[in-house]
């Protein structure tokens, strides 16, 4: 360490004397006295030129480094501007970056060697311009005398600002604590210097530095954070995305990120009420982990009762298997129990203790990492209680050396569904805002110093984090849809890299390939359990008027040959009609076809919400969002609210409408 200050020491004092120099140097020439000794010119000009030239190369290097990015970039995109092309550079990968072309993304460049490529970041979205306010702080730094004074705590010495930085949700003010002032007085005062600030909310935590406090001040309207930027900050980032599951658990008061690792933290307990952001916090931490591990390193499990929260991530290679009914799910944790045992026992044989020392030594690729997400519990704790718990429970306990993590969500986390069984196994939670006091003290132990204000303001409390973590949440982009298409990009991404799914023995759908079937094929998707067949007595139809809902329960049957008919009106021929009996007369494009088939569903059974539609008809989300639309165009349905999305598409057609299409359809299947 003494060696590195003396290093570092000596080339400050030769910048000093090589700056002195030049700047004697400089003085002699601009003097008088060159006429009396004009001899000594030559030598001064030349003192001069070296004087000024060894601390002007050494700062004009370390800019160089620091902006050599930007600089290159500019250099590169001028020279394509004039077409001025260096054949010879096209093998460097940084030439390959810097020209768009297929050099490393921004996140590969800091993650270990012989990482596989990885998406680029531009498959999510671009944060809206029009979100962002540019605040500085100076509102609230300047009121601090003022507020202090008023609620007294200035008299035993003078408050003085240490510094201020505003985030997207708060701004953030250290100052001094004078001579007989205590933190815990500022922590009791913390309401009336709320109103005094005429903050919305205020908390109060120790300074870095001592005899010093934070004023942590909310700010009236947040600014939403997205992922993208977050991900492009790689200097500030770089360590954490070189961990083996890395996930962002969000930006803190001024806007900096929080890394984390799910192997670290072992298992995750997320509890939101609706509308809190639980959902979209999970969104990012997928993707995340979408987007910095291969199908070969990372496999998924998705419990997902509603059917349509995780619907998106249904097809994508990563994914193992989906359960959607609480029977499947019961016997999918026994499946991961039993290949938890095997791992350990393999992990026996070969001499490790855990899952990252085997990789070590034998690669991911026979032993990926299995992150199970599990998106409401309560589903399962209510219908199978005693079948679900002591299965969570050993997982909970033993699985995370093997390589299985566990992400368990509710809305609900009342005692009965966070027993005290599972609550002593998760000790690494997150939640979000919520109903009652209760709540918190269930996920937390205590209720918030401040409460959550909703819409990813959350509070964290994570292994290898001291106390708990306030953050704000990122989102992947401004709705649903965008969501849909980062995930789409993200799977064609690893579709078309060639790279094998990591098999699992004890799943049916291990190790396919899913670019063995395009996106429109009928059959259903690798990795993902078909939906159970539904009698046609059981299916939820409406009539035209009605609203569905995109959250009711019911799943068409996954089939296209055969689609039975909802109790409408016998046709006048008697003849009844089904999506594999009537075909287009004529040729049609699969763009039209794809529309034919959908009008032909809606017209036979009534159903109108897309995910039902869409599993029937084996046709991708954006493509089917798109029919959707369509179809409102043509007059077949009303397009929800835009205060409830929720709600669903309305059907327009009447029963005699629907009647007359289907009969004409039947004419033309028999005239071709």
């Amino acid at each position: 360490m003494a060696k590195k200050h003396g290093v570092t020491d000596t080339l400050y004092n030769i910048l000093a004397l090589s700056a002195g120099a030049g700047a004697l140097s400089t003085g002699f020439l601009l003097s008088p006295l060159t006429k009396d000794v004009p001899d000594l010119v030559p030598l001064a000009t030349k003192v001069a030129y070296v004087g000024w030239g060894i601390p002007g190369a050494f700062f004009g290097s370390t800019l160089f480094w620091r902006f050599r990015r930007q600089i290159w970039s500019f250099i590169a995109k001028s020279l394509q501007g004039r077409n001025v092309k260096f054949p010879s550079l096209k093998q460097f990968a940084f030439w390959q970056r810097i020209q768009g072309g297929k050099g490393q993304s921004e996140q590969e460049k800091i993650l270990l060697p012989g990482t596989p490529p990885l998406p680029p970041l531009d498959v999510l979205p671009l944060p809206p311009a029009s979100e962002t306010q540019h605040r500085t702080g100076f509102g609230y730094a300047r009121r601090v005398d003022a507020a202090f004074r008023r609620c007294g705590l200035t008299g035993k010495g003078k408050i003085e600002v240490v510094s201020y930085r505003a985030g997207p949700v708060a701004t953030r003010v250290t100052v001094t604590l004078p001579e007989g002032l205590r933190l815990s007085q500022l922590e009791n005062a913390a309401r009336d210097l709320q109103a005094a600030f005429g903050a919305p909310a205020l908390q109060v935590t120790n300074g870095r530095r001592a005899g010093t406090a934070n004023l942590i001040l909310y700010h009236h309207k947040c600014d939403p954070v997205f992922l993208r930027p977050v991900l492009e900050r790689t200097d500030e980032i770089a360590e954490g995305l070189r961990r083996p599951l890395p996930f962002i658990l969000g930006v803190n008061d001024i806007g900096d990120p929080i890394m984390s690792d799910l192997v670290r933290v072992r298992h995750l307990l997320v509890a939101g009420a609706t509308g809190a952001g639980k959902t979209w916090w999970l969104h990012q931490l997928l993707i995340t982990l979408l987007l910095l591990r291969s199908p070969a390193e990372l496999r998924l499990v998705l419990i997902d009762p509603k059917r349509v929260e995780l619907d998106a991530y249904h097809h994508i290679p990563h994914t193992l298997t989906v359960a959607t009914e609480v029977k499947e799910a019961v016997s999918l944790f026994g499946t991961l129990v039993e290949e938890m045992e095997r791992r350990y026992e393999v992990m026996r044989e070969a001499k490790v203790k855990n899952i990252q020392q085997y990789h070590r030594r034998h690669g991911t690729s026979d032993m990926p990492y299995v992150v199970v997400v599990i998106d409401e519990l309560a589903d399962l704790m209510v219908q199978a209680k005693k079948d679900v718990e002591p299965l969570i429970q050993r997982l909970t306990q033993l699985a995370r050396a093997a390589g299985i993590h566990l992400i368990v969500a509710t809305q609900r986390p009342s005692v009965d569904v966070i027993t005290g069984v599972i609550k002593a196994n998760l000790p690494s939670r997150v939640a979000f805002r919520l109903v009652s006091d209760p709540d918190y003290s269930t996920i937390l132990d205590h209720k918030p110093q401040t409460p959550l204000r909703g819409k990813g303001d959350g509070i964290g409390v994570i292994e290898g984090h001291n106390g708990a973590i306030r953050f704000q949440s990122l989102a992947v982009g401004k709705d649903e849809d965008s969501i849909d298409r980062a995930v789409a990009k993200i799977t064609d991404h690893w579709v078309g890299s060639g790279i094998k799914a990591s098999p699992v023995p004890g799943f049916k759908n291990e190790a396919i390939q899913h670019d063995s079937k395009p996106a429109g094929s009928q059959e259903h998707s690798p990795g993902v359990t078909e939906a159970q067949p539904r009698r046609p007595e059981e299916a939820s139809l409406q009539g035209p008027g009605q609203w569905t809902s995109e959250e009711d329960e019911g799943v068409i049957p996954g089939r296209t040959d055969l689609v039975d008919l909802p109790p409408l009106p016998e046709p006048d021929d008697g003849n009844n009609y089904t999506a594999g009996s009537l075909q287009p007369g004529n040729d049609l494009p699969s763009e039209a076809e794809d529309l034919y088939r959908l009008k032909l569903l809606i017209a036979q059974t009534g159903e109108t919400r897309v995910q039902p539609l869409r599993k029937t008809l084996g046709i991708r989300t954006m493509r089917m969002q798109e029919l959707m639309q369509q179809l409102v165009s043509e007059g077949w349905l009303e397009s929800p609210p835009p205060n409830n999305r929720r709600l669903g598409y309305r059907l327009l057609l009447s029963e005699d409408d629907r009647r007359q299409f289907l009969t004409q359809a039947c004419a033309t299947s028999e005239d071709g």
